[in-house]
C-alpha cells in the first residue's frame, strides 16, 4: 500500500512539474523559478523548447514509476528496474542543483518537490 501511495505522490508531483514546464513553453513569465533564475520573465525560444522536451521525459518517468510500483504492468521488469535507477540519479542531481541554485524562488519551490520525488523513488525502487 505504501508503494502505491508513493507512486501516486511521485506522479502527482510529476504532473505538477509537467504543468510548470508547459507553462514555460507557453511563455509564462516564470524564468526566475528555473535554470538558476538567470532569465527574468519569459524564457527564450530554445529554453522553452527544452522545457517542452523535458515534459515528455517527466511524463515517461511517471509512467515508469507507476509500472514499477505495480499500479499496472505494461513494461518489462528489467526495463523498469534500469529506468528507475536513471530516475533516482536524475532526481538526486535535480535535488542537489535545486538546493544550491542562486535563485531563492527556484530553491524554495523545487527543493522540497525534488526531495519528495527522490525519497519516493528510492522507496519505490527498494520497496
Amino acid at each position: 500500500m505504501l508503494i502505491l501511495i508513493l507512486s501516486l505522490i511521485f506522479v502527482g508531483l510529476s504532473l505538477f512539474t509537467v504543468a510548470f514546464q508547459l507553462g514555460l513553453f507557453l511563455k509564462k513569465p516564470w524564468g526566475e523559478y528555473t535554470m538558476g533564475g538567470k532569465v527574468k520573465g519569459v524564457l527564450p525560444l530554445h529554453l522553452r523548447i527544452s522545457a517542452l522536451i523535458q515534459s515528455f521525459l517527466i511524463l515517461f518517468n511517471g509512467f515508469v514509476v507507476l509500472n514499477h510500483g505495480d499500479v499496472f504492468n505494461l513494461l518489462p521488469s528489467p526495463f523498469t528496474q534500469g529506468w528507475m535507477i536513471f530516475i533516482i540519479v536524475l532526481m538526486s542531481i535535480s535535488f542537489i542543483l535545486n538546493v544550491i541554485t542562486p535563485s531563492h524562488k527556484e530553491r524554495r519551490l523545487w527543493g522540497p518537490i525534488t526531495l519528495v520525488m527522490l525519497i519516493s523513488g528510492l522507496i519505490i525502487f527498494f520497496g
